[in-house]
């Protein structure tokens, strides 16, 4: 297992250190390369990993490599992707489940209710959309997940690795966030175009890693 992780890393880190050179240097389209890093997670997690837990996460890979074939490689369809997305934070929300913590009755509130209030406010601005009804429940959900996620980093490694994952994606999204409000500032949009994947193809790294390093749980609440 330890040299199929070498491997899957020193190939992650050579697409990884090449898109970031051509989007720094603006030498050529590197979409492709960017999509091979999501598809290489889902290539090594199908072979490294056959547990109920690993299939979880392959799923949420899935979809998210159906999300980026949307988002990224086509460049169409952004409501399609936006949902598959959705469908990726529930998953992560199952398996923050499974790890032995129930969900609080405040956190299905949240997870409800924050939704709602996005909803009523974009209708009111009028800016109410499929599309901007799925980000607003995408993006309440990741950032539950996240700051839910805190509370396993006691649990091992594997819980460590799934975190810090889920924040880097975090960070990636604010970066979305931030290219899609700035028109027109150039230089903020530059750098927040240049963010989101600084953070996103180590997040789902990352992610698929949490499911290959497994260390006994020290104890469950």
């Amino acid at each position: 297992m330890k040299r199929q992780i070498l491997i899957y890393l020193s190939l992650e880190t050579l697409l990884y250190l090449c898109f970031l050179f051509m989007d720094l240097t603006g030498t050529g389209d590197s979409t492709l390369i960017k999509y091979a890093g999501v598809l290489l997670c889902l290539i090594f997690l199908l072979v490294c990993r056959h547990t109920d837990d690993s299939l979880l996460i392959f799923t949420a890979l899935l979809f998210t490599a159906g999300a980026d074939l949307f988002l990224l490689v086509i460049g169409r369809w952004y409501t399609a992707g936006v949902l598959l997305f959705c469908v990726v934070q529930v998953l992560y929300g199952i398996r923050l489940h499974n790890w032995n913590q129930k969900p609080s009755q405040l956190e299905w509130l949240l997870r409800i209710l924050l939704p709602v209030l996005c909803f009523l406010f974009l209708y009111v601005l009028n800016g109410l959309t499929l599309l901007t009804a799925a980000a607003s429940f995408y993006g309440v959900n990741l950032i539950i997940n996240a700051v839910r996620s805190i509370s396993f980093t006691g649990f091992g490694l594997s819980q460590r690795l799934f975190c810090i994952g889920l924040w880097l994606f975090l960070c990636c999204d604010i970066c979305v966030a931030v290219h899609n409000i700035t028109f027109g500032i150039h230089t903020i949009q530059n750098f927040a175009g240049f963010g989101m994947w600084l953070f996103y193809l180590p997040s789902q790294v990352l992610i698929t890693l949490s499911c290959c390093i497994f260390l006994p749980m020290r104890r469950t609440l």
